[in-house]
């Protein structure tokens, strides 16, 4: 798989416009995913600490003093998204609806996605990090947040679906501010309730950047391996 990000997807694999465009891409998403790793094992540093930093405490104060009418309700709904009952019935069911309307190729992503994120539940666990609020939620499995995590993979896993789909600039523009909002909220609505603490949303975000683009190259791969197939078969 490495040496297919640095080839052509041409079945000749000559270095047309089209494909140097898909290999600079895909090399940027190794390389940011490569960083956000690195960012993370600084945050992981932070997260077994047996006492937060300063500036994790005052911005969980911070958010969690926020009070305006119906704040507390649609933070808890947004929360809910990221429940792991939720998550488990969202994700088995559109990845049975891709096998049954015989799309196994955009449903492959989802399911390495989804057992990536399993793994990740395991690793809070080894962390060991305490909630911010034992009263609210007991546990030793506060970094990183799973909720983000899901939220950055799962939402965009479907907006890089979608995104091909709207040929409108606009639409594009709308569809990733909402990804980027829905990503917000989740990581706001976990300090607000008092599940996290800050540190712990943004190792969510940068654990779930790599494991997004891992699902993409996945995407993009098989993609690739069905159009040099159906070529093949059309000679």
């Amino acid at each position: 798989m490495v040496s297919w990000l640095l080839v052509s997807r041409s079945s000749h694999h000559s270095f047309t416009n089209d494909a140097l465009k898909a290999r600079n891409s895909r090399l940027l998403l190794v390389a940011v995913m490569a960083a956000s790793l690195a960012l993370w094992v600084a945050f992981l540093v932070i997260a077994v600490r047996e006492e937060p930093p300063g500036w994790d405490i005052s911005a969980a104060e911070h958010i969690r003093s926020w009070d305006a009418p119906g704040l507390d309700r649609f933070l808890k709904g947004v929360s809910w998204l990221g429940n792991v009952e939720v998550v488990v019935a969202t994700e088995a069911a559109l990845i049975l609806a891709l096998v049954a309307l015989r799309r196994p190729r955009q449903a492959a992503p989802f399911l390495a996605a989804g057992l990536l994120q399993v793994a990740t539940q395991a690793l809070k666990e080894v962390i060991g990090r305490e909630r911010p609020d034992q009263l609210v939620h007991p546990g030793n499995d506060s970094f990183p947040s799973g909720h983000v995590v899901h939220s950055v993979v799962f939402f965009g896993l479907l907006a890089a679906f979608l995104l091909p789909l709207m040929p409108w600039r606009p639409a594009r523009w709308a569809l990733i501010a909402l990804y980027a909002g829905t990503v917000a909220a989740t990581g706001l609505s976990r300090v607000f309730l008092g599940h996290h603490w800050p540190s712990d949303v943004l190792g969510g975000v940068l654990l779930g950047i790599p494991i997004l683009g891992l699902a993409l190259l996945l995407r993009w791969w098989l993609q690739d391996r069905h159009r040099v197939s159906a070529g093949d078969r059309s000679q």
